[in-house]
């Protein structure tokens, strides 16, 4: 969730807004009653598999010694959890907690035709050891079907996919958005921006698989399709967006986007990052930040490093202030850092046609640099 927050940074002027959940299950191991192949490998490395499903690759010197090892389908495996589905059977593969002083690498066949909307991108190898499922590091290939990762010791593996990254419908974001960049001199620079995207699957921080409908327009402005962005656009470097104002999206019907009225009411105060002010020092041992202006919604406040790709994320009532305890800031090194105050309105589309966790949103975007001391 972190890299996808700062791609959402990187990316101040898509204005898209992240969010996703995670669940982890904790079942005991179950049982392997296939062991299938048995294959003795030893220091030269070697490969076990069954057919093209599953293959283990043991690279030489990660192993100490000679090892029979054992590979089968897990007929009676711990379950997915949450809302993870599995793309391929469970192996087993053992002798279980067995050790390589070299990674092997572990390539499994992936079958998603029991999922709708897949973006295969999205497909993960788990492991299990008896405390739960763990997501490896995985990589993808969409013409092999076959999905791929590094593993240092051995257990239960699947293919699983998170269905909450599937859409049930189309997936919309439609956000209002105001930037403002403000360094102490002069009066602040803005960018007023509108944009509109539409996938066929549910990827909150970029597109997955953009959709177009027939055209998109809010109030009096007509939105343009950017290829770069997969969205459509509108745009001034002069701020054209009034606060507490009303603003209506209209969706005009095209390939599978049905057609959508909705609206969304811009924030009705412009805050402004009054503490700590642009170029300020401040102490990780904790600190306010204050901002004028006190309306309706919801603040959130980020302190990212670009280059170190950590940051700091907190959501707090538009009341005015906010204090940092030395615990949020404790995974942050001393350095530049961009400080990010977001100010908004933000609903959930509910439309038929549409996945409901389609947003519509309205916010400020308010940043300052500040340098962070130990």
């Amino acid at each position: 969730m972190l890299r996808c927050r700062l791609s959402l940074l990187v990316g101040l002027l898509v204005l898209a807004l992240a969010f996703g959940c995670s669940s982890d299950d904790d079942s005991p191991t179950g049982g392997d009653d296939d062991q299938g192949t048995v294959v003795t490998i030893g220091t030269d490395g070697g490969t076990l598999a069954i057919g093209s499903d599953v293959t283990l690759e043991i690279p030489p010197q990660a192993l100490s010694g000679s090892v029979d090892f054992t590979i089968g389908q897990n007929s009676s495996p711990p379950a997915a959890g949450g809302t993870r589905g599995m793309a391929s059977p469970c192996y087993t593969i053992g002798p279980s907690g067995t050790q390589f002083a070299v990674p092997a690498a572990i390539t499994i066949s992936y079958d998603v035709s029991g999922f709708d909307n897949v973006d295969e991108e999205s497909l993960v190898i788990y492991t299990n050891s008896g405390s739960g499922w763990d997501a490896l590091v995985t990589e993808i290939d969409r013409g092999a079907n076959t999905a791929s990762a590094s593993v240092t010791h051995l257990s239960d593996f699947a293919v699983m996919l998170d269905t909450a990254s599937t859409a049930e419908g189309v997936y919309a974001r439609l956000i209002l958005g105001r930037m403002i960049s403000y360094t102490g001199e002069g009066n602040p620079y803005r960018l007023d921006i509108i944009t509109a995207s539409f996938d066929s699957g549910y990827g909150p921080c970029t597109v997955l698989h953009p959709l177009q409908p027939s055209g998109v327009t809010c109030n009096d402005f007509t939105l343009n399709w950017v290829d770069e962005m997969s969205s459509f656009t509108y745009s001034e470097h002069l701020g054209f967006l009034e606060l507490d104002s009303n603003y209506v999206f209209e969706v005009t019907a095209g390939g599978v986007v049905p057609s959508l009225t909705q609206a969304i009411t811009f924030p009705s105060v412009e805050p402004y990052l009054t503490s700590p002010t642009y170029g300020s020092v401040v102490s990780k041992s904790g600190f306010e930040t204050t901002w004028s202006g006190s309306g309706s919604g919801t603040v959130e406040i980020i302190m990212v490093d670009l280059a170190a790709d950590s940051a700091v994320w907190v959501s707090t009532v538009n009341d005015g202030s906010y204090s940092f305890t030395g615990d949020q800031l404790a995974s942050l090194t001393p350095g530049m850092y961009v400080m990010v105050l977001n100010h908004y309105n933000r609903e959930c589309i509910a439309a038929e046609g549409y996945d409901p966790r389609s947003i519509i949103a309205a916010r400020v975007m308010h940043t300052v640099m500040i340098t962070l001391a130990p």
